[in-house]
């Protein structure tokens, strides 16, 4: 399914505005366990971010790709979300940061690279008030690798 990509609210990353998401990286991180994970707290205030969030905003997106982990639709959510690649789980953007959670396979990292690569395909360079700082991509067996390095080559 080809997705309308020059959506504004898509192609715009100052759109997002980290002071109106209700939960934080660190919280939702928490919550993640193996295969079955579940995310109580984005159940908790489904009815509230549905409200407050359009389809067409990032964060907005972001709240549908947790419900829909929910009901495991994977793929059918990742054709409509043209910008993501492989099994990315991108689950708040904090201030100047964006993190992701993924598996432990190495495979799922390079998808969260490609994932940054279409971020930079739509939106430009990736040194925006969200993205300036170092984005880091987070291993459910708590790896973190920073890709400083990748969005200079990126943007370079």
């Amino acid at each position: 399914m080809e997705v309308d990509t020059q959506t504004e609210d898509i192609r715009n990353p100052e759109y997002m505005d980290p002071r109106d998401l209700f939960l934080n990286s660190e919280d939702v991180a928490d919550e993640i366990g193996g295969e079955s994970s579940t995310f109580p707290q984005v159940n908790g205030f489904r009815q509230e971010a549905e409200r407050q969030y359009s389809a067409n905003s990032v964060e907005g997106l972001m709240w549908t790709i947790a419900r829909e982990l929910n009901s495991n639709q994977w793929k059918d959510l990742y054709e409509k979300l043209l910008y993501y690649s492989g099994r990315i789980i991108p689950i708040s953007v904090i201030g100047e940061h964006i993190q992701m959670i993924v598996s432990q396979n190495q495979e799922e990292v390079m998808c969260a690279l490609a994932a940054l690569r279409k971020w930079k395909e739509i939106n430009g360079k990736l040194s925006t008030r969200i993205l300036k700082k170092s984005l880091k991509i987070i291993h459910r067996n708590d790896i973190v690798c920073s890709v400083d390095k990748f969005i200079d080559r990126q943007n370079h």
